[in-house]
């Protein structure tokens, strides 16, 4: 059964501050700091029997006192917050904490005080470019997925091919296709053939895109680049489609294009369609099948 936080009680004094119950830190190592002045002056050791990402337990080496401090990383506010508090009991004994110079944290807030709301800004690079993401499913914890902008943006950008699947009235159709990334709109583009993939989405504008990174020019950058294995899955809309469309296919002067569309003048000409998707979802699947869904907030 999963621990529950019980209410805590007075906070707990040191030299220049206090711990206390609510109290947020910006980083574990500030609020360990403080925790170690504390029993430094009541002369008492402390040890940390759960410390990982999401929660943090303090406790005396002696098991019969009843000192405690939990806290646990808030995730909306990207900090860790006291939420639990006991004093050492005063009818026990117990060790003696060693003596050793301890360095503050180059993180620090100042003296204890809650972290102060300040406006949201852009977390991700998705997020700069105007548009915000809302977790809407999953089955792994979200603070696993940090970077996950930086993953996607690196097969947006590297992916020599993608899987472009279109359906309407039972007839589904799954395409390999070049494409390319508008980062301004959020878009993909594509040009296809006046075929059975193109009348479905004249008639049906909702598709659904997939990219991964487990080989390729797309696999050789994200192993350079540190990133894991992924695939994409982007669930978009057809909002324009244009016969002979050879605008739509310039390379911009950013240059922010994905790799694959170097080839696409193989796929211009006459009779030929294009057509533009805005990408409205993301669904993000690692190769231990974790999974994490975001959502465009319009």
């Amino acid at each position: 059964m999963e621990h529950q936080d019980e209410p805590g009680e007075q906070p707990l004094l040191y030299p220049g501050g206090m711990v206390a119950l609510g109290a947020e830190y910006a980083d574990k190592a500030t609020l360990q700091y403080d925790i170690g002045l504390h029993c430094e002056s009541v002369g008492r050791s402390v040890r940390y029997p759960k410390s990982d990402v999401r929660w943090l337990l303090a406790r005396c080496p002696n098991p019969n006192c009843a000192f405690e401090i939990h806290a646990r990383f808030q995730n909306k506010v990207g900090a860790w917050k006291v939420t639990k508090i006991s004093p050492h009991s005063l009818d026990q004994t117990c060790p003696t904490p060693e003596k050793k110079q301890r360095v503050r944290s180059s993180a620090l807030l100042k003296k204890h005080n809650p972290i102060p709301k300040k406006p949201r800004k852009p977390e991700t690079e998705l997020e700069g470019m105007g548009k915000i993401w809302d977790v809407v499913g999953g089955d792994a914890p979200v603070c696993t997925w940090r970077g996950w902008d930086v993953e996607v943006l690196s097969l947006l950008k590297h992916c020599s091919l993608c899987y472009l699947a279109t359906s309407f009235d039972n007839a589904p159709e799954l395409s390999l296709m070049f494409f390319k990334w508008e980062p301004g709109s959020f878009s993909l583009v594509f040009s296809t053939p006046k075929d059975r993939k193109y009348e479905n989405m004249v008639q049906n504008g909702n598709v659904a895109v997939l990219l991964h990174n487990y080989e390729g020019t797309a696999a050789t950058s994200s192993l350079l680049g540190g990133l894991r294995p992924l695939a994409v899955t982007l669930y978009g809309e057809v909002n324009q489609v244009e016969v002979n469309g050879a605008d739509m296919l310039d390379v911009d002067e950013t240059g922010e294009t994905s790799g694959s569309f170097q080839y696409a003048g193989a796929f211009t000409g006459l009779g030929k369609a294009t057509c533009r998707v805005e990408i409205k979802e993301l669904l993000l699947v690692n190769v231990k099948g974790a999974s994490l869904r975001l959502k465009r907030r319009e």
